[in-house]
């Protein structure tokens, strides 16, 4: 991952040598000659990495950081590792944040999962506590659900609180239904469904009556046994005729939602039904007329070559702008090559998205990035502390010409799995 660099032994001599002392941020770093032990020669190297910018350094010392265990090095993760501009060192802080034993480390960190000033943080530290497990984490996290006004740290308290497989978790998270709505919903039933192997909706009547009837001696299946019960529900595939019965797209929760619609050249492939791309517009219209509410913002996003959203940002679900979109899809045409980076790149840059929608029959082949995996990097790297959910709809009815079905599904189910929403596929 990363390469080894000469400079780092001439730095340990230089320290060894010399008194330095900086202020990094809040922490103060003393380097001293002769240090004490050697966590001091770590902590020293870690913070004279860290105030440099020298990311290479600083990978190297979180592979080795798990040999340090204390509350120090928690606050100077927290304080530089987390919202690091580098991917690989934001990653590098949480997988070693995550290891933490140290009890003074570990309620450090509960601390900051609920009152850091920097929401993003405490998101973050909502993941770190529920890899503890115990019950202080727990009930930071039940607190979270209760006095957080961010959405997006009571997502991730939402969604860690499935490591907590008891009884007391699902009696916390099903009165969130009555309270939460749009994109939360989703990630109660998602935790609520892994917990419990139950696909119900999340509406808090039918929750609440399930679980009035099981409660008494309920015992909370393994992991293992719930993806047993769910089968392939995060992972569907259907006939054309099943899906369009169905409804392509599913029960829209979120009330911020940007719709991508692959318009290229394959998406005239033939069908019964008609062209994918005659089918794709019909089912996108049908959610727009059925399940778009006053309270939901939308866009819609076709993308070929380029992006082409219908508006510069999301859009209220009034009549005025239902009747707009409604005209334009019958009018898209399809044609040219799949720019995804441009599609999901224009809906990262509606800072109000939190669920994007992607129907695609086609990997990318060109953009300012067309190799997947790069692609899903840069996706990481905007989604980090967005926690927007990427649904895929692989639509592969009909035969195009030269398509490489396997390398779209590939992506589109990578990129769905990434970004913890769904992958459906249509053939």
């Amino acid at each position: 991952m990363t390469g080894k660099h000469p400079m780092r032994w001439v730095i340990a001599a230089v320290m060894a040598m010399v008194s330095v002392t900086f202020t990094l941020g809040a922490v103060e770093v003393n380097a001293a000659s002769g240090a004490v032990d050697g966590f001091d020669q770590y902590r020293d190297s870690l913070a004279r990495a860290f105030k440099s910018g020298d990311v290479d350094a600083i990978l190297d010392l979180l592979e080795t950081g798990t040999s340090f265990d204390n509350v120090t090095l928690a606050k100077m993760l927290v304080g530089y590792g987390l919202q690091h501009e580098n991917l690989l060192v934001h990653r590098g802080s949480i997988d070693l944040l995550s290891r933490a034993k140290n009890p003074e480390a570990r309620q450090y960190l509960n601390e900051q999962a609920v009152k850091h000033k920097r929401w993003e943080k405490r998101a973050h530290c909502c993941r770190v506590i529920s890899r503890f497990g115990g019950e202080l984490a727990f009930g930071n996290l039940c607190k979270i659900l209760e006095k957080e006004k961010k959405w997006q740290v009571r997502s991730a308290a939402i969604r860690s609180l499935v490591r907590f497989r008891r009884v007391a978790t699902i009696d916390a998270l099903i009165p969130r239904l009555r309270v939460e709505k749009g994109r939360l919903l989703s990630d109660l039933r998602w935790t609520l469904s892994r917990l419990t192997g139950m696909t119900h909706d999340p509406v808090f009547e039918d929750w609440s009556l399930w679980w009035k009837t099981k409660r008494d001696g309920y015992e909370v299946p393994r992991a293992a046994e719930v993806r047993d019960m769910l089968g392939g529900e995060k992972e569907k595939k259907q006939n054309l005729k099943t899906a369009v019965r169905e409804g392509l797209y599913g029960p829209i929760y979120s009330e911020k939602v940007a719709f991508l619609l692959d318009t290229s050249g394959s998406m005239l492939a033939g069908t019964e039904e008609g062209t994918r791309m005659e089918i794709a517009i019909r089912e996108l219209s049908r959610v727009l007329e059925n399940q778009m509410t006053d309270d939901t913002y939308f866009n819609v996003m076709p993308f070929s070559k380029d992006v082409y959203p219908f508006s510069s940002k999301l859009q209220r679900a009034k009549r005025k702008s239902l009747e707009v979109a409604l005209k334009k899809l019958p009018k898209l045409e399809a044609a040219g090559e799949t720019n995804a980076y441009a599609a999901l790149k224009a809906a990262f840059d509606d800072p109000d998205v939190d669920t994007i929608y992607v129907l695609s029959d086609g990997s990318p082949t060109i953009g300012d990035e067309h190799i997947p995996d790069l692609i899903r990097l840069r996706v990481e790297e905007w989604n980090r502390d967005r926690r927007v959910i990427i649904n895929c709809i692989g639509f592969f009815p009909g035969e195009a010409k030269n398509q490489d079905k396997e390398s779209a599904r590939d992506f589109l189910r990578q990129l769905a799995s990434d970004n913890e929403g769904f992958y459906k596929e249509i053939y």
